[in-house]
């Protein structure tokens, strides 16, 4: 509209509408991912990653801080067309190209060359012009895709479960949950095949201390499954049984190799993940 865009006249894109953005496709020296998600309307809309060829759930908080970057994206000055030269300002061949899709609307941003003064970096967006734009959002525009995959290795939270088992060091642990209305870790009971007597109410305070451990469990850096698999040493396999879905089974031990301090967590089942993560 006319007032959106003398609002946003000194903004790098025109018109923004976060809530029906669905597609970010970026190509970075080499790096290219694309982001997707369903459309506005849809219940649930979870950002995924794509990267290779392979999908993988995103991590929300930094997808949304790179959607606020280019909301808010403001640029130094604008560049006249007569002067636009764009092998000299490195717009043929960009460092980084980024494409948003937004309903009907798609906006492409490709990031040259630094300009000779230093004050920033060539941007030209498709259909509007060549801007020069700060080297702080130039560099908030460069989001590598390992840091957009989602860390967290523990699928389900400890209100989905059903049931969790621990076996390895420490013994068979197997709890069930008795209600499904418990809180946390209220309503687990020693289930059959578990160390401990059967039926008997399992210490809400130690097994949510445990829900906890679960919780913090990121990926500190992503590892090939292969090689993953060759230093694993298990230490402990966790099972989660939620209410509904499919069981989730991680194996956790080994050291993760070139990365001190750091133990390797495989996450077989439902889908196949493995991470080194800080002990």
């Amino acid at each position: 509209t006319t007032s959106e865009a003398e609002a946003r006249k000194s903004n790098l894109l025109p018109a923004w509408r976060g809530d029906d953005v669905t597609r970010v496709e970026v190509v970075t020296g080499g790096d290219g991912y694309l982001l997707t998600r369903p459309p506005k309307g849809t219940e649930k809309r979870p950002w995924d990653l794509t990267i290779g060829g392979e999908t993988f759930p995103a991590e929300e908080q930094t997808v949304d801080k790179l959607l606020s970057t280019l909301d808010y994206a403001k640029f130094a000055r604008e560049v006249p067309s007569s002067s636009v030269n764009r092998d000299e300002l490195g717009l043929t061949s960009p460092s980084t190209v980024l494409k948003v899709t937004m309903g009907e609307l798609v906006f492409t941003i490709a990031l040259g060359g630094e300009v000779p003064t230093g004050e920033g970096v060539y941007a030209e967006v498709s259909g509007r012009g060549v801007y020069v734009i700060s080297k702080g959002l130039a560099a908030g525009l460069v989001i590598p895709s390992s840091q957009l995959r989602e860390g967290r290795l523990v699928p389900y939270g400890s209100m989905e479960l059903s049931a969790v088992w621990l076996e390895g060091e420490g013994g068979t642990r197997k709890f069930a949950r008795e209600d499904d209305a418990a809180i946390r870790a209220r309503g687990f009971r020693f289930a059959e095949g578990s160390e401990g007597t059967v039926g008997e109410r399992v210490d809400a305070r130690e097994l949510d201390r445990v829900f906890v451990t679960f919780e913090k469990l990121r990926s500190g850096s992503f590892l090939d499954d292969a090689v993953a698999a060759g230093a694993s040493k298990p230490r402990v396999t966790l099972t989660q049984v939620p209410k509904e879905g499919q069981p989730a089974v991680l194996v956790i031990g080994g050291d993760c190799p070139e990365r001190e301090g750091f133990t390797i967590v495989r996450r077989t089942a439902p889908t196949k993940l493995a991470a080194c993560v800080a002990t």
